[in-house]
């Protein structure tokens, strides 16, 4: 068994689709200390999910049930199709372009390397203490399938937001990773998840629930927030700040997209943004997104907005703000009359 942080040093992309995780992931990729996996993994999803499953398994010490639990929870046999395939296809628009990655592994190789790590000498009865310990050895060996094992820092981007990643928390035992933590204007995520047709609520409620999972894991890790825009419109500045969070150099790789040495050509739901940093999209949700599903947006979204460094589209009147300011109020006193506990602090920023 070869099972340990050995040294590495660990750092999480998390965010909701369309807030940038694709973009600040080719940007980091590439540095000579970091190893960047390149894809997305549900692993730490998976430990949200099926925690107790995995503890069970690890309980009994079953290799086997493990690797259901792995089956059933998590996209593993994904890696084995993206590495039978040679490659995984990027493109959120396929009709207007094409952003493919190759993608050179030794599956076997990998597998066996990974299940080495968590059984006995044997290779038959499995050896971990906490699902934590599965992750480390499920990177670890990854690292090695791409001859990048002497990287010392790992960057992996999981495929859920950081919602999951708080969930899996109380699984992960003595693993101390570092989060950065993307986000971006609700209303362009809208914009880009819905292309303006239908109601925005689901894709606005889930930038909120991310937002308050945000809030929750900064007592528990080191998290950096990036926002989109920021990356687009001051790159250099931003990615010398992360550098700085992660503890590496800055390097003018970190300006230029990239994954797996090959150049990334984005994956916008609208076209092809290049081997490049791209503001086309910035502004897009004021022509992509009717005037009631700018209102639905900002309704739901209610003080996130500006807890995450945007403004409201008022128009003339400060209708919205009463009307935001009222449920938020409401939202509040129902969870703690919900909850039988007093009423909690109910100051609202705005």
């Amino acid at each position: 068994m070869t099972r340990g942080n050995q040294g590495k040093e660990y750092v999480f992309i998390c965010g909701m689709n369309r807030t940038g995780t694709h973009l600040l992931f080719s940007l980091l990729s590439g540095h000579e200390k970091l190893f960047v996996t390149g894809i997305e993994d549900a692993i730490i999803s998976a430990i949200a999910r099926g925690g107790p499953v995995f503890e069970k398994a690890i309980a009994n010490k079953s290799l086997g049930k493990l690797y259901r639990v792995l089956i059933a929870y998590s996209d593993f046999l994904d890696l084995k199709f993206m590495a039978r395939q040679g490659g995984r296809d990027y493109s959120k628009a396929p009709m207007s372009y094409e952003a493919t990655i190759s993608l050179e592994m030794d599956y076997p190789a990998f597998e066996e390397d990974f299940f080495s790590r968590i059984t006995d000498d044997d290779g038959v009865v499995l050896d971990a203490d906490t699902p934590g310990d599965i992750l480390v050895s499920f990177y670890q060996a990854l690292a090695r399938a791409f001859n990048e094992e002497d990287k010392k820092i790992i960057v992996a981007k999981p495929a859920v937001g950081i919602r999951q990643f708080l969930e899996a928390e109380p699984y992960l035992g003595n693993m101390k990773p570092k989060i950065i933590f993307t986000t971006r204007d609700p209303r362009a995520i809208a914009a880009s998840m819905t292309r303006g047709k239908g109601s925005v609520r689901a894709a606005v409620q889930e930038f909120r629930t991310e937002y308050e999972s945000f809030e929750a894991l900064q007592d528990k890790y080191p998290v950096y927030t990036c926002r989109y825009e920021d990356i687009c419109t001051e790159t250099e500045n931003t990615m010398r700040q992360i550098a700085e969070f992660i503890g590496i150099e800055y390097d003018d790789l970190f300006l230029v997209p990239q994954l797996q040495g090959q150049p990334f050509m984005g994956n916008s739901s609208f076209e092809e943004i290049g081997n490049t940093v791209s503001t086309a999209s910035l502004e897009r949700w004021k022509t992509v997104l009717s005037k009631k599903q700018v209102q639905e947006a900002e309704l739901i979204a209610g003080p996130y907005i500006k807890k995450a460094g945007y403004e409201y589209d008022w128009g003339a009147s400060g209708l919205n703000y009463m009307i935001i300011t009222i449920l938020e109020w409401r939202r509040r006193l129902r969870l703690a009359f919900r909850n039988d506990k007093s009423a909690p602090n109910t100051e609202i920023v705005l």
